[in-house]
């Protein structure tokens, strides 16, 4: 307050030091007024003005100007005083970067889910308030600390599916809008996603074996693009995608696309893969295949197909089983059976599977190539009677969950559970390294019921340590 009497009475001494220069004149409103309204740039009515008030050119100056210099100075000075009052009203005015609301989305592209609106920040991407109670699914990142979370949270119209960015690695996150899709499970109506990839800041999918939805503005917008992918990785400047158009049945295929293009060019696979399920993961140039058939068809023709590419998948290497299996057709020989169930290519090119014996009669273990898959190395078993999740550094570090998560720094030969060296995640549904040091995890749902979890799990050393983080 006492600024702004200082600033009034710098006004009032400011006005009044210029008026008091200004040579007095009895019609000088008159004059201001008539020169206001006069035609620009006409002499003739300039020249009735001064006709009137008996001035010459030189006497209009000593009115006219200063009274335009008394109307600055009154203008400058309001004006600061404004600033003032401003700046002191700062911390009561609404925040420079406001939300702003995404452009009306036509048709094929999807709008955001029912939950706050985004806005843009500084780099262009949207962001909003973490949906209440969000629980993710699957993970993905574009480096160390830049990040998506795919998931649900509970809202008042399905679909509820939405996604969270994290910039900083997994501590904090924000809300970005998501597909009008439903998570997969058992009320999908055909257009369900269960995955989510981002290849840059800007460009992402969202897909289901039924439906892909991309976006190239960071989420903002999705738009739905033709058939779906039972798997689908990012590496370079290219995005790879396994298809299958009448499972069960027909054997998958794989496809390729440059990032953010809705062309997809067939790429050929070798014959005899699998026509259940897939799983593909990427390395840079390498690229690895899983196909899978139900597994009660019998001994020698339910075992996985693998496919090896070294050249980004321009061309394909078709790999029998590699967990081993045990010979015969009787009852007893079918139990014996070993799938591979993960899959994992490490920074090294390094390819690893998980091997799990079927009905539960042993317990899952891991095979490791360096050679592109021609030849694997069998490590030591894991507890529990099944497998989950796997991620590899490198042939040597390897990450593999049964009933919880277990790590390996020589290849396999041995493993020790997480969480016996201090606090780390226990039963998980996705783990995933970013670098050869950066790992993350989710955890898995305290039951079937619930979907998805509320807690991340973070580690800078390889998966020797672990810090939790939930959604916020």
């Amino acid at each position: 307050m006492t600024e702004d009497r200082e600033m009034s009475q710098l006004m009032r001494t400011g006005m009044a030091a210029v008026l008091a220069s200004t040579e007095p004149t009895g019609d000088l409103a008159e004059r201001m007024i008539t020169a206001a309204t006069a035609r620009p740039g006409s002499a003739a009515e300039l020249s009735r003005t001064d006709a009137r008030s008996g001035a010459s050119g030189s006497a209009w100056q000593r009115w006219w100007l200063p009274a335009v210099a008394a109307i600055g100075a009154a203008v400058l000075i309001v004006s600061a005083v404004f600033g003032v009052r401003m700046l002191h009203s700062d911390d009561r005015s609404a925040p420079i970067d406001q939300p702003v609301s995404p452009p009306a989305p036509s048709a094929p592209v999807t709008a955001p889910t029912p939950h706050p609106t985004p806005h843009r920040t500084s780099a262009g991407e949207p962001a909003g308030a973490v949906p209440a109670g969000f629980r993710a699914v699957d993970l993905t990142w574009v480096s160390t600390t830049k990040g998506w979370a795919l998931g649900t949270a509970p809202c008042a119209q399905a679909p509820c599916t939405s996604i969270v960015r994290t910039d900083d690695g997994g501590r904090s996150w924000v809300g970005v809008p998501a597909p009008i899709a439903e998570l997969t499970g058992d009320s999908c109506n055909g257009q369900c996603v269960s995955h989510l990839r981002f290849a840059n800041r800007l460009v992402g999918y969202a897909f289901g074996p039924d439906a892909l939805f991309m976006t190239t503005d960071g989420g903002l917008s999705w738009n739905r693009q033709p058939g779906g992918a039972y798997a689908l990785e990012i590496s370079g400047d290219t995005a790879l995608r396994v298809v299958n158009t009448c499972v069960p049945g027909c054997p998958f295929q794989a496809q390729r696309s440059a990032i953010g293009s809705t062309s997809w060019r067939l790429l050929t696979l070798p014959a005899g893969g699998q026509t259940v399920g897939a799983q593909l993961v990427r390395n840079g140039s390498n690229a690895l295949i899983a196909t899978f058939a139900h597994v009660t068809g019998g001994a020698g023709i339910t075992t996985s197909t693998l496919f090896t590419s070294a050249d980004d998948g321009t061309t394909w290497a078709g790999r029998k089983e590699p967990c081993p299996q045990t010979a015969g057709s009787g009852a007893a020989d079918r139990l014996s059976e070993i799938d591979t169930t993960a899959v994992a290519v490490a920074d090294d090119a390094s390819m690893t599977v998980l091997c799990t014996p079927r009905a539960g009669i042993d317990h899952p273990f891991t095979m490791t190539s360096t050679d592109g898959g021609a030849h694997f190395s069998r490590g030591s078993q894991l507890g529990a009677t099944y497998g989950g999740e796997l991620a590899t550094a490198s042939a040597s570090t390897l990450l593999a969950s049964t009933d919880v998560l277990y790590r390996s720094t020589d290849g396999g030969s041995s493993w020790h559970k997480v969480s016996e060296t201090g606090t780390g995640p226990g039963r998980i549904s996705f783990v995933g390294f970013e670098s050869m040091n950066v790992a993350c995890a989710i955890g898995a749902s305290p039951s079937s019921a619930v979907v998805g979890s509320a807690t991340v799990w973070t580690s800078t050393d390889a998966g020797a340590t672990w810090v939790s983080h939930t959604f916020r």
